[in-house]
């Protein structure tokens, strides 16, 4: 369920713990990212990161996987986790075959 909202409901910058294996990376890889929506989110089960803020003790979930879906509200800066990047590159390599046809 999804809700828009009068003001902003997060904004700035966010460290994100992945609390499962997704595209992005393994269990427990960190990331860097910024948030800045007007919406809210309810979901009916864990979320896939683990959200903190820097220099404060504010803290709760984001995301949602369904399949091959990943949705979330931060924004992750490729140049600041290049693991990352590399990972989603590691994946597209595996799912195109030979010819370059992609599975």
């Amino acid at each position: 369920k999804a809700t828009m909202t009068d003001r902003l409901k997060r904004f700035g910058y966010v460290n994100i713990e992945l609390n499962r294996d997704s595209i992005l990376g393994k269990k427990g890889d960190i990331l860097k990212g910024q948030e800045f929506h007007r919406s809210t989110i309810d979901i009916n089960e864990n979320g896939v990161f683990n959200i903190s803020k820097p220099k404060s003790n504010k803290k709760w979930q984001c995301g949602y996987k369904y399949k091959n879906v990943l949705g979330a509200y931060p924004h992750i800066n490729f140049l600041g986790n290049m693991k990352v990047f590399c990972n989603l590159l590691d994946i597209i390599e595996k799912a195109c075959r030979e010819d370059g046809k992609c599975i």
